[in-house]
């Protein structure tokens, strides 16, 4: 669950603790909130990939994040394989010994689909046709 709002204060973070500290399957649960602000923030490679991994439920993402531009597939291309490096150095350094890794929040095609869009050049926000399950 995202959840974005017009600004993002430590009270609204402890407000968001306290609504979902009795949701079944917390522990499953990203927990990401952000105001608008940090949001438009974000780089250009990490907002494309977050509009392909956020589904609208209630609002619409695209209306809170600037236009993409035809350069954020390639960043996104750029920093997959980077993000990928991260992730597992820093599993394999803090995981408790003999305990399965968790399954990772992005899957890991989502490395692959900027590649995809960049050779199809095809980076338009609209073209949404990309499952990330």
């Amino acid at each position: 669950m995202v959840c974005i709002l017009d600004s993002c204060s430590l009270q609204d973070l402890e407000t968001y603790r306290a609504a979902v500290k009795d949701l079944p399957d917390r522990d499953k649960l990203c927990g990401f909130v952000s105001g608008t602000a940090e949001l438009a923030a974000w780089d250009r490679g990490e907002l494309f990939q977050f509009r392909r991994d956020t589904t609208d439920w209630c609002g619409r993402l695209a209306d809170l994040l600037p236009p993409e531009e035809p350069g954020d597939a390639r960043r996104a291309l750029h920093q997959g394989p980077a993000d990928c490096i991260t992730c597992a150095a820093t599993t394999f350094s803090t995981a408790e010994a003999g305990r399965r890794w968790r399954r990772p929040a992005r899957p890991p095609c989502s490395c692959c689909r900027p590649s995809c869009m960049q050779s199809r050049g095809s980076t338009a926000a609209g073209d949404q046709t990309w499952n990330s399950t």
